[in-house]
């Protein structure tokens, strides 16, 4: 179909590497102006340097059709269902190949949204030896954020809670300017009632620390 030729080239046009995007069924209706994704699934990167590997069971979203015409594709109301995550990192550092900018086509904008049953798992290839570390349970929010001169400059702001392993409950905040030129980001992290036992498994193999006992509470930032 049109829309998922459109948003596959969207997707896939700023890849410097190997990228692959599919999607599985897709359901439009005009009344109400709803669309639903099941089945997304992207993967691409840099085997030894950065991978990420992204699949949505369920993304659905209500569009604002008077906008089409001007070619913005704004999104409301938008429920993310079931996202995984996996992204592996190695000690290899690819240089991108400089592109010619192209054209922008359209201007994505997203009014909000919602985060459910997420899954994020982070993976540290090191030296022969690979660490691994997982957060579940991921729910929260997504704030407005797009491509269109409108939004560009505003950082785009997620908040979400989550389960860290089996060791504890973290609340997480971040503050991003996507579509910016001005590539900034701002991190908060707060932990809860941590059983640092249960990380082990991250830290022994990617930093050789042994950790034991319980953190009540943490805070960290990153700007």
């Amino acid at each position: 179909t049109k829309i998922r030729k459109e948003i596959t080239q969207q997707v896939l046009k700023d890849c410097d590497h190997k990228c692959t995007f599919s999607m599985g069924r897709i359901r439009v209706s005009l009344i109400p102006a709803k669309v639903t994704f099941h089945d997304v699934h992207f993967n691409g990167g840099h085997p030894g340097d950065t991978m990420i590997d992204a699949r949505v069971e369920k993304v659905s979203a209500r569009f604002l059709t008077r906008l089409l015409f001007v070619k913005v594709l704004r999104l409301e109301k938008v429920v993310v269902e079931s996202p995984v995550v996996i992204v592996t990192e190695g000690d290899l550092k690819h240089r991108g190949v400089a592109q010619t900018k192209k054209p922008q086509t359209w201007d994505l904008e997203i009014g909000k949204a919602n985060i459910s049953k997420g899954e994020f798992t982070y993976v540290r290839e090191h030296l022969g030896k690979s660490a691994k570390i997982k957060v579940h349970g991921i729910s929260g929010t997504l704030e407005e954020l797009g491509s269109s001169p409108l939004l560009r400059q505003k950082p785009a702001h997620a908040r979400v809670s989550a389960t860290l392993e089996n060791s504890g409950a973290i609340d997480l905040s971040v503050k991003a300017q996507l579509f910016s030129k001005a590539e900034h980001i701002d991190v908060a992290l707060e932990l809860k009632s941590q059983n640092l036992t249960e990380l082990n498994p991250y830290f022994l193999p990617s930093s050789g620390i042994n950790l034991s006992g319980k953190l009540i509470r943490g805070e960290t930032a990153v700007s």
